[in-house]
């Protein structure tokens, strides 16, 4: 395996596991749950949404940037 596909592997990575824990996140399957604590509902009511709507966003720019730089003529 070479560096640059190493790094492209990595670099697509990277935004795809932050998508992921961003959507988990924001479905509640990670954290606390709901009505355990105050503080934690209200942020979740604040950025619970834009989590569910980043994270599969974020996820499919990691997965779109690998196959970019897998078919990238070298």
């Amino acid at each position: 395996m070479s560096p640059d596909l190493l790094g492209s592997l990595v670099n697509g990575a990277i935004p795809f596991f932050a998508g992921l824990y961003c959507w988990l996140l924001g479905t509640r399957r990670i954290g606390k749950a709901a009505g355990m604590d105050v503080e934690y509902d209200a942020w979740h009511e604040r950025f619970g949404k834009a989590c569910r709507l980043l994270g599969p966003l974020a996820m499919m720019f990691g997965v779109l940037t690998v196959l970019v730089e897998l078919t990238r003529d070298r």
